[in-house]
Formats: structure tokens, C-alpha cells, sequence
């Protein structure tokens, strides 16, 4: 290209295409390819879409975990692939060791089978030997290619927001995540806490009074009088007769023991 310049000085739109005819018809000579390969051409493909992850079966059963920035922290955010039920927590610092005692705290919902996250600290060889002892699998999302845990990455954009919005407004981050996890998830009749919990959760908004037990409430009120009709039988030696005998006692009604 610039042998060519030299030859033609002017500046014409024919000497200007002329080098790019040349260069054209020398890559068709030599390979068809190029001209599929040129960047040019890669600018107008559009990109393949993403397929979405299956719904699971059932809650926690594949969770995905991200670590995010905001205000100077760090936090973990894991979500529910199946009730889009967000947990997160600050972290003092994102090294495997601390990830991994937070994790085990949001166990509390139960041992997820799948884990899905990015690259660091999640591909460590401490978080793998944490993942084999609890028995569950970590896949590992393309470092350069974040969209492929992109439910993930869209909640860290949620979560962000409405912590920004919290601390604008002098508001309490943790109620805003309450009252987002009562909301309807987008187009779906049930809310990530009805989800999780088949409930609801209670927060600062005045709602109706319940009228309806949970029907494992008779259940446990017969359990709960059955304790109390509980009879305890204590041996009892009798320093006077020498000999033992089994005293029976009742509890009554306000707990207390009767013979």
C-alpha cells in the first residue's frame, strides 16, 4: 500500500481505490477465505444468542455466585436458579478461604448440586477440595465471556442498584433486599420468597391478619399436648425399708410435675 502511494500522487477516488482493488482481487487469487475472514465482514455478524439455563427441579438445586464491588466493599452475591432468591454478604476479603466460610453459611438453605460462577477464586484448588467434600459441582463460566452467567450478572446490576438507591435515600439496604424478595418475579404470579419458602415474608407494610393456619399446625399442637400429658417414672430407694420403689409422675397443664 504505501509502494502505491508513492506511484500516485494524486488524490483522487480512483488512485484511492485502485490499491484496494488490487489487494482484493490478489486475496481472491490466493484464498476465497479472506474475504469471510475479514474484519469488515465480522463487524456485520450478529451474535449467537445465549440459551437460557433449564429450570431446575427443585430450590437450590443450582445456584450461581458472583463477587461484586460497591462503595469501596466487596460482597458475595449467590442466586437461586429456581426462586431468583438473592443472598449476599460483605466480604473482608475475596481470597478462597473466606468465600468459602460464607458459603457454608448460606448452606443453610441446603447443599446446592451445581455452582455456577466466574473464574477467581471460585476455579482455586481450595474451593474445588471444599466442593468435593460437600458434593457438588462447580462450573466455571468463560473469564472473557461473563454473558454466559448472565443471571448472575444481572442481579449484581439489581442488588447494586438498590443499594445505591438505599444509601441515597438513607434507607436500610437490608429492608430494600426484603421487600424485593416479596415482589412477583417478572412474569410469574409468585414471589422469590414464595418460591423458597412457600410464604411470604413479613415486612415493615401493614398486611391482614393471618386467618388460615399452616396445616402442619394441628400437628404440632398434638405434639405439644402430648408433652404435657408426659408421665416421668423415677426409681426411688427408701432409706427406711430398704427396698426401691418406682414413683410415676404427671405433668399437669402448667408444667409442673404431680406423683
Amino acid at each position: 500500500m504505501n509502494k502505491s502511494r508513492r506511484c500516485h500522487l494524486r488524490t483522487t477516488v480512483q488512485c484511492k481505490l485502485r490499491p484496494l482493488r488490487t489487494c482484493m482481487l490478489f486475496s481472491i487469487r490466493v484464498s476465497p477465505i479472506t474475504l469471510v475472514t475479514t474484519p469488515a465482514v465480522l463487524q456485520h455478524q450478529t451474535a449467537e444468542p445465549l440459551s437460557p439455563h433449564p429450570v431446575p427441579l427443585k430450590a437450590y438445586q443450582k445456584v450461581g455466585a458472583d463477587i461484586f464491588t460497591i462503595h469501596g466493599k466487596d460482597y458475595l452475591l449467590v442466586v437461586d436458579y429456581f426462586s431468583k432468591f438473592p443472598e449476599y454478604v460483605h466480604l473482608k476479603s475475596k481470597l478462597a478461604d473466606c468465600v468459602i466460610q460464607h458459603l457454608k453459611d448460606i448452606s443453610r438453605h441446603g447443599i446446592p448440586e451445581t455452582l455456577i460462577s466466574d473464574n477467581k477464586p471460585f476455579s482455586s484448588f481450595a474451593m474445588r477440595q471444599f466442593a468435593e467434600e460437600w458434593g457438588f459441582e462447580i462450573i466455571i463460566s468463560s473469564p472473557r465471556y461473563p454473558r454466559s452467567n448472565g443471571q448472575v450478572e444481572r442481579f449484581v446490576q439489581t442488588v447494586k442498584q438498590l443499594m445505591r438507591k438505599a444509601v441515597e435515600s438513607n434507607q436500610d439496604v437490608a429492608i430494600a433486599l426484603l421487600q424485593y424478595r416479596n415482589a412477583l418475579v417478572a412474569g410469574c404470579e409468585y414471589s422469590p420468597a414464595q418460591l423458597l419458602f412457600n410464604r411470604s415474608l413479613r415486612t415493615r407494610i401493614p398486611t391482614l391478619p393471618i386467618t388460615d393456619p399452616d396445616p402442619k399446625r394441628s400437628d404440632l399442637q398434638l405434639r405439644h399436648e402430648r408433652q404435657k400429658k408426659k408421665t416421668i417414672g423415677v426409681l426411688v430407694y427408701c432409706l427406711r425399708c430398704s427396698q426401691a420403689m418406682l414413683c410415676v409422675f404427671r405433668m399437669d397443664s402448667r408444667g409442673k410435675l404431680q406423683r
